[in-house]
């Protein structure tokens, strides 16, 4: 236990059960869901604070598959956020 958490280790990354937003370097969060509409809900409640869905799933139509969430197209910027229009603000 970490803090009074229980958390997995696998050698690289800790994992922990948590719905906080803020993740540290070298964790990562993760929640049990019943329902595929409790995802929904989350997803709709989140939606400015998610980059990237990643499921298999059907029904997620902004989703893409495991092992392509980094596969950016040069017309799509991380995090939603235009990279060249921030460095070129004044």
């Amino acid at each position: 236990m970490m803090n009074l958490m229980p958390f997995y280790d696998n050698g690289f990354l800790i994992l922990r059960e948590s719905s906080e937003h803020h993740v540290p370097v070298g964790c990562l969060y993760f929640e049990y869901y019943d329902t595929t509409d409790e995802v929904h809900g989350k997803i709709n409640l989140m939606g400015p604070f998610i980059q990237k869905i990643v499921t298999n799933l059907p029904g997620f139509s902004d989703a893409v598959k495991p092992g392509t969430a980094n596969n950016f197209p040069l017309w799509e910027f991380g995090g939603h956020q235009d990279t060249l229009q921030f460095l070129l603000e004044p």
